[in-house]
């Protein structure tokens, strides 16, 4: 379980190139607009190698906004966070996961 947010270095994350979601430069936008408003509120869920897990668009908007820093959480759990996020896109972009670490279900 992640314990703190950390202040990151934006330079240091690196984007998931098989991110599931995606997100419309006009989405950007308005997330960008939302973080110049009310602040980074829900921060970005990154591995311990600085990979991002969740939060590629915020940390595009924060890139938009020319942020130096955005807050963090360390995890370890890329595979469940793409299964969640194939849910909350459409069981298609499962796919687009990391198939080869999903197992069918024991049957016993």
């Amino acid at each position: 379980m992640a314990k703190d947010i950390e202040l990151w270095a934006i330079d240091k994350l690196v984007p998931f190139s098989r991110n599931a979601r995606t997100h419309s430069d006009a989405h950007v936008a308005q997330i960008a607009g939302s973080i110049r408003e009310f602040g980074f509120n829900s921060p970005i869920l990154v591995d311990s190698k600085a990979g991002v897990i969740a939060g590629h668009g915020r940390l595009r908007a924060a890139r938009q906004l020319h942020l130096a820093q955005v807050p963090v959480i360390v995890l370890d759990h890329r595979l469940i966070c793409g299964i969640l996020a194939a849910l909350v896109s459409g069981f298609d972009a499962l796919s687009r996961t990391e198939p080869e670490n999903l197992t069918k279900p024991d049957k016993t």
